[in-house]
């Protein structure tokens, strides 16, 4: 990781944050790739998912997601995905 790091031009422990995301469900996961690029603050941010990331459980961290997104559009397309999959 300190290569990583190293690499991206960014300090060990924000690469430890970065890479606490990929214990994000894989349906938040493609939600956050895919969302659409914004200007200014973005309403989803890396601090914002540190305590998702870090449940356990798949189902806790969608609840929280849901939670967290319900007034945002990007919830949505997240709906969409888990009720085809039958996931949440």
């Amino acid at each position: 990781m300190i290569e990583l790091a190293r690499c991206g031009q960014v300090t060990l422990p924000r690469m430890s944050q970065i890479m606490a995301l990929n214990q994000l469900a894989p349906d938040i996961q493609e939600t956050l790739l895919n969302l659409p690029a914004t200007k200014g603050k973005p309403k989803i941010h890396e601090k914002r998912l540190r305590p998702i990331a870090a449940m356990l459980r798949w189902e806790d961290q969608r609840a929280t997601w849901h939670e967290m997104t319900k007034n945002l559009s990007v919830d949505a397309e997240c709906d969409r995905e888990c009720t085809s999959k039958r996931e949440c």
